[in-house]
């Protein structure tokens, strides 16, 4: 199947799981309505599909929805194959999405370094240019001419 397909067929398993949980056609009572697919990962071969999931709430509750989601596959299958009218609806994998967790401890470990940057008492560029050195244009034209 060519990446456009597969990114196509990703889409429509994304937005088809989104509209099952916002519409609350899962009758679940672990899955909270706060939880959103962020992003899917498709196998090459279609046969299994990892389902990403984040949400506004604390994580024990978001894992306690990811629990509910994978009790329902059966079910999220079943009304993904209408949807995606292919031969075979992939196996789903609902995980916890990551990738914002990671992107704050990135932005906090930059901050920190920020932070604990020494500053030092080095030339200004302007003080150079008055000491005649390097980033003082007129000298150096003088000086080539």
């Amino acid at each position: 199947m060519s990446s456009y397909s597969q990114g196509r067929l990703e889409s429509k398993i994304m937005q088809g799981i989104g509209l099952l949980i916002v519409q609350r056609e899962i009758k679940n009572p672990k899955i909270s309505s706060f939880v959103s697919p962020t992003r899917v990962s498709l196998a090459p071969d279609n046969s299994v599909c990892t389902v990403y999931i984040s949400s506004i709430l604390p994580e024990d509750k978001t894992l306690e929805s990811i629990e509910g989601l994978n009790q329902s596959k059966g079910f999220i299958q079943k009304k993904l194959a209408s949807v995606l009218k292919t031969k075979n609806t992939p196996k789903l994998n609902f995980v916890l999405d990551e990738s914002e967790k990671h992107r704050e401890e990135i932005d906090r470990i930059l901050e920190k370094i920020k932070d604990d940057k020494p500053t030092t008492d080095s030339e200004t560029p302007s003080d150079a240019q008055e000491k005649g050195g390097k980033g003082d244009l007129k000298n150096n034209a003088e000086g080539n001419a």
